[in-house]
């Protein structure tokens, strides 16, 4: 589903792995062929210590996945109150909508 090793990094919760990768040269934004960035897998795995390390190395926070989710839509699925405070505090768009029309707040 071509992902990288920084999205098994953030969806297994491996901060110290996630850092290493991001320093070693790896995109925080680099997406699968769904169009997820490890900030989205993180959301969803409620990984808050991975989600933080990739929002400090500048992680597209609003991006988009193929179905139109942000990270944001994906940490208010799963009910990860801690991911929807992190993502918000740095400044998360709340009014992005899915393919569906949706907003992450509905």
């Amino acid at each position: 589903n071509g992902a990288t090793l920084l999205h098994r990094a953030a969806q297994f919760n491996q901060d110290t792995a996630a850092t290493w990768l991001l320093k070693k040269g790896m995109l925080p934004s680099v997406t699968d062929k769904y169009l997820n960035t490890p900030l989205h897998l993180a959301a969803f795995f409620k990984a808050v210590p991975v989600l933080k390390v990739l929002l400090s190395h500048g992680a597209f926070i609003n991006r988009a996945a193929a179905d139109g989710r942000t990270p944001l839509h994906c940490a208010g699925e799963v009910g990860c109150d801690e991911a929807v405070s992190t993502l918000l505090e740095a400044g998360a768009d709340t009014s992005k909508t899915d393919r569906k029309g949706r907003t992450a707040l509905e």
